[in-house]
């Protein structure tokens, strides 16, 4: 394992190390934490191990293990390189300020990022379309998945970032736009993610856009306090300072362009570690823009399933799902006491205030969910059934009040 050596010392650039690498699978090699199982320790003694008898020179995969033999259709699931060189991630920016007045700024640049080596799922046991198991790259020693994980990602982020801001006193009111690509040969997250397409299938199959690519975002946000009560320009004594005084609004309101999504297909590959996709038939895929279960998002008779022993021809993160909306908002007010000793905030919110949903990908909202389906048709020739495939039926995350209906919310703040 790689002990760091100091690395992110001798950088000439800004770079991002993981300084505690865990990824879940070490332990699982080290103890058996099986419940039930006596643990192994020095006050037990070392158990007895059972060797393999070497006297044929040969240990040979069979249907029966023994001491002999072994069965290659074995599950290992993961392993992990003797030596792991962790990655790194490389940052670069430049940008360009302008005040055009003491409460007005500008800025506008150029942010760059490239993720060097990252971990990921690695198959080494994969198999060319239509060979089966007989073609897995360890066949006949093994016919399982064999997932080593290892620094083989690689990651490009470019983006032009821009923002205004405008102050007026202690109240700031700005709007932030960037435009932006996101590139990356992982299918999924960092630790976790694997590959799209493994050897002996081209690995420049799996480079595409990255999963949480969004070109388009654009915020606008406020804090505002009123002008009125003690301090400020208006109503500044009296009681009239005390009635409308202390209230402050803000919020934030955020538009984002959807995220990719891949058509994926059933159709048997006969083939290990390869992540089957649908065929484009239509040079153009026509987005229709449904948001529901009986209007697809996009026409679904572009694609089609590929033939049986082939993969599609589509690659990973094909298309771009419906965009985010949101608008948050708050309203609160401030009573001093004590002479500003002891305060007392009441807050109002509002999520989602103009109670827009924000939809999730077709196919139930995940990034290869979206598979190919031949729709189902009632007596008149009328569709009956898309089968879950081109339609959408969710909002991004209801479990999270992401994409759902509007909530409103109140608290208050004892400060001393």
């Amino acid at each position: 394992m790689d002990p760091d050596n100091y690395r992110n010392q001798r950088n000439d650039f800004p770079v991002i190390i993981n300084q505690d690498y865990n990824n879940g699978i070490v332990n699982i090699y080290q103890f058996d934490t099986t419940p039930g199982v006596a643990q192994a320790s020095l006050r037990t003694g070392i158990p007895a191990p059972t060797y393999p008898n070497l006297q044929a020179g040969v240990i040979t995969p069979s249907s029966t293990a023994s001491p002999n033999t072994y069965t290659p259709s074995t599950n290992i699931g993961s392993t992990i390189p003797q030596y792991f060189n962790r990655g790194y991630v490389e940052s670069w920016n430049f940008f360009v300020q302008h005040e055009f007045s003491p409460t007005l700024t500008a800025e506008a640049g150029y942010v760059g990022t490239h993720g060097v080596h990252i971990d990921m799922n690695v198959n080494v046991n994969g198999s060319a379309p239509g060979s089966g198991v007989t073609g897995d790259q360890l066949y006949p020693y093994l016919t399982t998945n064999l997932n080593d994980i290892e620094p083989f990602g690689d990651s490009t982020y470019n983006a032009l970032q821009t923002r205004l801001q405008k102050r007026i006193g202690a109240s700031v009111i700005g709007v932030a736009y960037t435009f932006s690509k996101a590139i990356d040969n992982i299918s999924g997250d960092n630790n976790d993610g694997t590959m799209f397409r493994a050897y002996p299938v081209p690995y420049a199959l799996d480079k595409a856009i990255s999963g949480f690519d969004r070109t388009h975002t654009f915020v606008i946000f406020h804090v505002y306090q009123l002008p009125f009560g003690r301090g400020h320009h208006y109503l500044n004594s009296g009681v009239a300072s005390k009635i409308f005084g202390g209230f402050q609004i803000g919020g934030t309101l955020s538009k984002f362009s959807g995220l990719p999504f891949t058509i994926g297909s059933n159709t048997s590959c006969n083939c290990q570690a390869q992540t089957q996709t649908a065929t484009q038939i239509s040079p153009v895929v026509q987005i229709l823009g449904g948001h529901d279960a009986n209007d697809p998002y996009f026409n679904g008779a572009a694609f089609t399933n590929p033939a049986t022993g082939t993969l599609g021809t589509t690659g990973r993160d094909l298309l771009f799902g419906p965009g985010f909306f949101d608008m948050d908002e708050n309203v609160s007010r401030t009573f001093a006491f004590k002479e500003g000793r002891i305060t007392f905030q009441l807050v109002g919110e509002a999520f989602n205030l103009t109670n827009t949903p924000s939809f999730a990908n077709p196919g139930g909202g995940g990034t290869t969910a979206n598979t190919f389906a031949t729709p189902t048709y009632n007596p008149n020739g009328t569709v009956k059934s898309y089968g879950g495939y081109s339609v959408i039926t969710n909002v991004i995350n209801p479990e999270a009040g992401l994409g759902g209906s509007r909530q409103l919310q109140v608290s208050g703040y004892l400060r001393f």
